[in-house]
């Protein structure tokens, strides 16, 4: 097997594929992010955001993102 490469949601999006018959998942449980601009400013709250991906050949996987906003 090869060595995991993180692949956090949003954060860093790598072209990494997982071994094939394998999951990966990584999620954030709870994500704070502040926009600030001229007008004005802005929070969104997320709960559960988060990757899957899954090996299906030795180069090739897929991967599905999602994300709960509060």
């Amino acid at each position: 097997m090869r060595e995991m490469q993180t692949d956090r949601p949003d954060v860093t999006e790598t072209p990494y594929t997982v071994d094939a018959g394998h999951i990966q998942f990584e999620t954030d449980l709870f994500k704070l992010e502040k926009e600030t601009g001229d007008i004005s400013n802005g929070k969104t709250y997320y709960l559960n955001q988060g990757n899957i991906k899954i090996g299906l050949f030795i180069s090739t996987s897929v991967q599905f993102g999602f994300k709960v906003m509060l």
